[in-house]
């Protein structure tokens, strides 16, 4: 009798495995048939749909857009502190500007990347009361102090920078009918055209700045 049970139970162990073994054997099968059915696409016909494919063409993008309502928006006559009218008006009193009149700057520094360069501009502006800008002349941010309508208040400056310490800075020359194209900030071209048409009145009336 024991050998009886002894026989059932391993019989049905052995189904059991069996079982198991079966199982497996479908997973497996499945699987192979699952990439021997994408291995079967030939080369050709992926090559040909990527190459034809055009993520434009798509109609339902299309039917997207013919139904979005596209409300007209006004343009800002200004944003924030920047006003169209007093770059205008710039422009205009541009054309009246002497271009033989010489000023002289002095250049604090030159860098060929801007970030370094406007760096170099905001200390210099908590230096400085003079107009302190920033001049793009290939390849080089030049970062200038002044508009000095004479070489005399030039040299003023440029001792005024030194003692300050910008050992490394010198004066130069600099007409002014580039000047508006080369700004790279309006509020400083603005300042720079008020200095300019100053300048000009002195030159014509011979008069020349007191220094202290």
């Amino acid at each position: 009798m024991k050998n009886i049970c002894k026989l059932r139970k391993y019989s049905g162990l052995t189904v059991t495995a069996a079982l198991i073994g079966s199982i497996a054997v479908l997973m497996y099968c499945g699987a192979a048939t699952e990439k021997e059915k994408v291995e079967e696409i030939p080369a050709g016909e992926i090559y040909r749909a990527e190459q034809e494919y055009d993520p434009l063409g798509d109609p339902r993008d299309r039917r997207i857009l013919e139904s979005a309502e596209i409300e007209p928006q006004e343009i800002p006559a200004s944003d924030g502190d920047f006003n169209w009218a007093k770059v205008d008006s710039f422009l205009q009193a541009q054309e009246k500007i002497d271009s033989s009149l010489t000023i002289y700057r002095i250049q604090l520094f030159a860098s060929q990347y801007y970030t370094e360069a406007r760096y170099e501009q905001q200390i210099a502006q908590e230096v400085f009361s003079d107009t302190v800008f920033i001049k793009y002349d290939l390849p080089y941010y030049k970062v200038l102090l002044g508009n000095a309508e004479s070489e005399r208040e030039g040299r003023r400056l440029l001792y005024n920078a030194r003692s300050l310490g910008y050992y490394n800075s010198w004066l130069i020359e600099s007409p002014p009918d580039s000047i508006y194209y080369r700004m790279l900030y309006i509020e400083d071209s603005i300042a720079t055209q008020d200095s300019l048409m100053k300048a000009r009145e002195l030159e014509e009336t011979g008069s020349e700045p007191e220094i202290e």
